[in-house]
């Protein structure tokens, strides 16, 4: 259990490997829980309904690059888009506004955008505003990338509320990124 601000978060996919929004583990959840949980779990538009058909089961694709890496170029990485587009995925995972406009160019699959921002600390965050979210929502992005963590439930913009936001105000899809691999 996670302590927000005024509420209390229990994080019912730490168990999910591929950060599905369609987990069995959330069917199995408390009345109270879900209370705690409604912006997560609320009824999707029949529009992301129509995403998350077209990319459960499918293989989705990140292309992207780390800043300053010799693949970190627009056309570089529309290249590679279009490559991993002749395979047949089930969408694209694509950072940073800019990218997410390329990538519409090029196909009319669904785009999971996000934009990644490091702290002091060297710390990556992925998505960590509602004005990220909505850069790349704008850009064509029809599943936003979050980082839902616990240690951005103390930020100035917690999780719980930009996943509110998105929905409310631009209807999209959340991919909660839940965990990170510590090597």
């Amino acid at each position: 259990m996670v302590t927000g601000s005024h509420r209390q978060y229990t994080n019912p996919w730490s168990s999910c490997i591929l950060r599905c929004w369609h987990c069995p583990a959330r069917h199995s959840l408390s009345v109270e829980q879900r209370s705690d949980f409604s912006c997560i779990l609320e009824i999707v538009t029949a529009l992301n309904e129509k995403v998350l058909s077209a990319i459960r089961g499918k293989l989705i694709v990140s292309c992207q690059a780390s800043k300053g890496d010799p693949l970190d170029d627009p056309d570089v990485l529309c290249r590679m888009a279009t490559s991993v587009l002749r395979g047949g995925p089930g969408g694209l995972r694509a950072e940073g506004s800019q990218c997410v406009t390329a990538f519409r160019r090029l196909t009319s699959l669904p785009i999971i955008g996000l934009v990644k921002t490091t702290d002091n600390n060297g710390e990556v965050y992925i998505t960590p505003t509602f004005a990220a979210a909505k850069s790349v929502s704008d850009a064509g992005a029809e599943v936003i990338a979050l980082d839902c963590t616990r240690r951005r439930l103390t930020e100035p913009e917690p999780w719980p509320g930009i996943i509110s936001k998105i929905h409310s105000e631009l209807g999209k899809v959340v991919c909660a990124e839940i965990g990170r691999a510590h090597v």
